[in-house]
């Protein structure tokens, strides 16, 4: 099976590191799905393509809503490497085309729709948010309703962490290899995103069992 621990387990032996052992660390932020937009989160939108053949829309990917957290007294500032996959409800016919990820990376998933990933180096997230991919995918037409999701059958990791498992978490990220922190295993939610919606869209936030704090591993920075 291939999983994240096994991607950074492999990343770890190339770097000479120690052996890769989880800690389970959460709940811990929040994947905001985005349609044709990576520079503001746009979660609603409408588009009808050319003669109501289809159309082609790019949703992105970006985890943000992080909060200050110390592990061992040092701030958990870079994503190691993420497990998602995109789930599309109300277009069966819809087909992911390609997905593109800007950062140095390994996937280890064939996939279009899915991604495990190890970034190298790691990806920073002092910023507050970061973009972790991009799905171009082909909508057949007329325009109809088409909701934008993670998918939870897309992480596998969780099949083999206590407590992970059962979480019903749809994402998950690791902590930085560099920063030596690749034991970490966090959650992160997911905000939906809407084609062609009717009606107002639920853009509550999606998330699985177990928070950051409830861990007992980690505090806040002050």
């Amino acid at each position: 099976m291939k999983t994240l621990t096994t991607l950074l387990t492999c990343a770890v032996l190339l770097a000479a590191g120690p052996v890769f052992a989880s800690h389970w660390g959460g709940h811990h932020g929040t994947v905001h799905l985005s349609i044709n937009s990576a520079d503001a989160i746009v979660p609603v939108a409408d588009a009808a393509g050319e003669n109501d053949a289809g159309v082609l829309v790019q949703i992105t990917a970006v985890i943000s809503d992080l909060e200050p957290i110390l592990f061992n007294g040092v701030r958990v500032m870079a994503l190691g490497g993420f497990e998602i996959m995109l789930g599309i409800e109300g277009a069966d016919d819809a087909t992911v085309v390609k997905k593109t990820i800007t950062e140095k990376h390994l996937d280890m998933s064939n996939d279009p729709a899915s991604c495990i990933v190890g970034i190298f180096p790691d990806l920073a997230l002092k910023d507050g948010s970061s973009l972790l991919v991009t799905w171009d995918v082909w909508v057949p037409g007329p325009p109809h309703p088409v909701k934008f999701y993670l998918d939870p059958a897309g992480v596998d990791s969780c099949e083999s962490l206590e407590p992970c498992a059962g979480s019903g978490s749809p994402a998950l990220w690791s902590g930085s290899l560099q920063a030596r922190q690749h034991d970490l295993l966090f959650s992160a939610g997911y905000v939906p995103a809407y084609l062609n919606w009717e009606g107002e869209a639920d853009l509550t936030p999606v998330h699985g069992t177990t928070t950051w704090q409830e861990t007992g591993l980690f505090t806040l920075s002050e």
